[in-house]
């Protein structure tokens, strides 16, 4: 059985890095794309992916922050 995953391992956790998605996890997540979208990796080894809405290609982070919207996209 897979273990799930819980807002509680994320919330908190520190941001390791931000880079774009390798080929081989494009592979694994089944996305046939020409640009790899954004990966938020954590110092607990969960990777949030900047995807679209339905999961499948690239797509835009979203935020707000200083009184702004603002946008991060791959």
């Amino acid at each position: 059985m897979e273990e799930l995953i819980l807002m509680d391992d994320i919330i908190g956790t520190k941001i390791k890095c931000v880079r774009t998605l390798t080929d081989e996890e494009a592979n694994t997540q089944k996305w046939n794309v020409d640009e790899h979208p954004m990966v938020i990796e954590l110092e607990n080894d969960i990777n949030l992916y900047v995807c679209n809405e339905d999961m499948t290609g690239p797509g835009t982070l979203w935020g707000y922050g200083k009184g702004k919207t603002f946008a991060i996209s791959a």
